[in-house]
């Protein structure tokens, strides 16, 4: 896992596209660092080294003999980057955060997930001369959908391109039908739309027996680490499910009792907590329990959006118990965790999902969360995190989890009202005795992170917005705010403090919102879904 700045010096002669008769001037390793990797892909693999990289990371790496760079980000942008342009000087800055270019750059993009970004460098700044010249105000023109993205000189490749990409049904049949010479697990690639398979047949106790030797083996992956590490224990499906493989590989291998770590309201109900040490306790981990209150939680929402970078509600309302958790990690020398982001998006984990029309359409909106996580979970989970120095790692979210969960039926992964639980097949696929966690979890309905900590929380944020933003304010909220307009006082709180923090350059950055794609109401949290604590147990 790396944030790097790479600088490739060589003597000997090169090829710019793909450097392999550089690559047997390094022969080995220099230093211990990870980032040292990056280099040795690209003198071997040049422009392609971003498909040899299985992690999470985003590098800018300079050839001084090519006088070129080349940057790129992991597949579904665990990590953050962005781009940014002075009009002043013509010059590029590239950054992990928007805030180390607000003070410098009048454009700013966020750099796309799975791609890579190569140019010549004098070229590059000639581009820039030429748009300041002509007036150009067009920095980047990126469509996501587009496999290679070109404004002159510059050159932005997909290089992440899964056959779940495209997300219609008929084109992913058609790609495994034709085409046998796919990446990793395309083989379990079943039919969306006929021949349904049986829950009792072979056939679906393989997928079972393939999710839990995939999941394991993306959890043991990550526990590669030579720093003290951890779970983030939220008591629920996902995190329960991380912390169990986590124990159970540290048992095998006799390596030190694994810690935990859980966060609620002080002095409420709360779920999460409860649910936690229930799991600790079946699990044997050393558990570290903390609270906060609402007070607490709010004195540190300013500071939260400062690190997030973004004024969405649902982000922000779960960031801040995140943000008041690593720092209490942080502080007992742990410096990794493993988490549970991902899961729900592979496995349409929300509770909206009971709501979708069909499986298709159910299987259409778990690309477009997958696709969509940079803005959301993994920007949360990211920067709330990162903002005490704790890294977070995440196993769901593996290339080769990813690829096998979202090759699995669609009909096998939706929710059904009355009839089958969201992420049925997850919780199948663990569903053996001894209990690999407890019944009680396994089977626990879906609790978003921010309902979890305590339901007061939430009502917490809305009742302090509604004290402090007046009524005569918030009937300004369009003339203050002419795009994105905030609909609710907390939505105008959180966008009054973001344009506190942040200058003029940042509202060229689109800020997304989480919502949900059907049964919407207007608090997007899934507690308010009508399916909320009515699920079955089965």
């Amino acid at each position: 896992n790396s944030n790097s700045n790479s600088n490739s010096n060589s003597n000997s002669n090169s090829n710019s596209n793909s450097g392999s008769n550089r690559i047997d001037n390094l022969g080995h390793f220099l230093t211990e660092s990870d980032c040292e990797a990056i280099i040795h892909l690209y003198l071997k693999y040049g422009d392609q080294l971003a498909n040899y990289l299985d992690g999470d990371f985003s590098f800018v790496l300079y050839d001084s003999i090519e006088d070129r760079i080349v940057v790129a980000r992991d597949p579904v942008g665990v990590t953050t980057l962005y781009i940014g342009r002075s009009s002043i000087d013509n010059s590029i800055w590239i950054a992990s955060e928007l805030k180390a270019l607000k003070d410098d750059c009048d454009q700013l993009i966020e750099f796309p997930p799975g791609h890579i970004f190569l140019s010549d460098f004098d070229s590059l700044l000639q581009q820039f001369q030429s748009n300041n010249n002509n007036n150009n105000n067009i920095f980047f023109n990126i469509d996501l959908n587009n496999q290679i993205l070109n404004s002159g000189s510059f050159n932005f490749i997909r290089y992440y391109n899964p056959i779940w990409w495209n997300d219609n049904i008929d084109t992913i049949l058609n790609n495994h039908n034709n085409h046998n010479n796919h990446d990793t697990l395309n083989e379990n690639l079943v039919s969306l739309k006929t021949n349904p398979i049986n829950e009792e047949s072979i056939e679906f106790n393989n997928i079972l027996s393939d999710i839990r030797y995939h999941l394991k083996q993306s959890v043991i992956k990550r526990m590669m680490s030579d720093v003290p590490f951890g779970v983030l224990l939220s008591g629920g499906l996902d995190s329960s499910l991380i912390a169990a493989i986590a124990v159970e590989y540290a048992t095998e291998q006799k390596l030190s009792t694994v810690n935990t770590f859980s966060i609620g309201l002080k002095g409420k109900k709360s779920p999460d907590l409860l649910a936690a040490r229930e799991v600790a306790t079946h699990l044997k981990t050393i558990h570290h329990e903390f609270t906060f209150t609402i007070e607490e939680g709010i004195d540190a929402v300013k500071d939260v959006i400062w690190h997030l970078e973004s004024y969405d509600v649902i982000t922000l309302r779960t960031a801040t118990p995140m943000y008041l958790l690593s720092r209490k990690i942080k502080s007992l020398g742990i410096k990794m965790v493993l988490s549970g982001e991902g899961s729900d998006e592979l496995f349409g984990g929300y509770l909206y999902f009971f709501n979708a029309p069909n499986s298709n359409q159910f299987h259409q909106e778990t690309v477009r969360r997958v696709k969509e996580l940079h803005n959301f979970d993994c920007l949360r989970a990211n920067k709330s995190s990162m903002a005490w120095g704790l890294e977070v790692r995440v196993p769901f979210l593996d290339k080769q989890f990813i690829d096998f969960a979202l090759s699995i039926d669609s009909n096998l992964r939706c929710p059904i009202k009355g009839k089958r639980m969201e992420k049925s097949i997850l919780r199948k696929a663990f569903d053996f005795q001894p209990e690999f966690i407890p019944n009680s979890i396994l089977w626990r309905q879906k609790e978003q992170f921010s309902d979890g900590v305590g339901y007061s929380w939430a009502e917490g944020l809305k009742q302090f917005a509604d004290q402090y933003i007046t009524d005569e304010l918030f009937e300004q909220r369009f003339n203050l705010f002419n795009f994105d307009t905030p609909d609710t006082k907390e939505a105008f709180l959180y966008r009054s403090l973001f344009t506190e923090l942040y200058n003029q350059p940042f509202n060229s950055v689109s800020i997304k919102h989480w919502l949900p794609d059907w049964g919407v109401t207007k608090d997007p949290s899934g507690r308010f879904q009508n399916v909320h604590q009515q699920s079955p147990k089965i």
